[in-house]
């Protein structure tokens, strides 16, 4: 929880505020705030984390809007019918997609183009169930707004990245920080995967 984590970074910085809340619009907290969830984001596209992945149902479309936190694909890309059918598997070439529109396979294909996904032949009457991962990272959002903010990896690598962002726009040493946190993201992602 922010809560947790905003005494730990001041206390690092050598930063003193009474009651220290991070939607304060005082000048201090608002630039760590941004750092926040610039490491935030950050640490979020390094890799698939499992409380960043989410599902979407499709109907009997031939093309969707692709939800509001979509970052990309969740593992090998499918896509599921519920029908217990051929799963719908992405096609990301241009040439290969327009020639799919004009050629329609039997097997069913998807492509993300504009905001969309579509479909071709359209997604069968029992519909279909996307898996994607999510660019909310926090507390369903992808940005920290408040103290009771929940991030969905480890609350240490979020600490440890906002110390070295700031300390880098401060002009301090932070290159051992920076490698510091490297390594602990690395392992994070490895137990994350279920690795160690």
């Amino acid at each position: 929880m922010i809560s947790d984590i905003l005494p730990r970074i001041l206390s690092e910085l050598g930063l003193t505020v009474a009651s220290p809340d991070i939607s304060s619009n005082d000048t201090q907290m608002s630039q760590i705030r941004n750092l926040m969830t610039a490491a935030g984001k950050d640490i979020c596209t390094r890799t698939q984390w499992e409380g960043c992945r989410a599902t979407a149902s499709i109907g009997n479309v031939s093309a969707t809007s692709l939800p509001a936190d979509f970052q990309e694909m969740a593992g090998t890309g499918t896509i599921d019918i519920n029908s217990g059918g051929d799963a719908i598997y992405p096609v990301t070439d241009f040439s290969l997609w327009a020639f799919l529109t004009k050629n329609t396979p039997a097997q069913p294909y998807y492509h993300i183009a504009g905001g969309s996904v579509n479909f071709i032949p359209d997604v069968p009457a029992a519909g279909a169930t996307m898996v994607y991962i999510s660019r909310n990272w926090v507390s369903g959002k992808d940005e920290v707004t408040d103290n009771a903010d929940v991030p969905v990896f480890d609350e240490d690598l979020l600490q440890r990245g906002t110390v070295w962002r700031w300390k880098r726009e401060k002009g301090l040493a932070c290159q051992d920080l920076m490698a510091e946190f490297e390594a602990d993201l690395e392992a994070a992602i490895q137990a994350d995967r279920g690795a160690n």
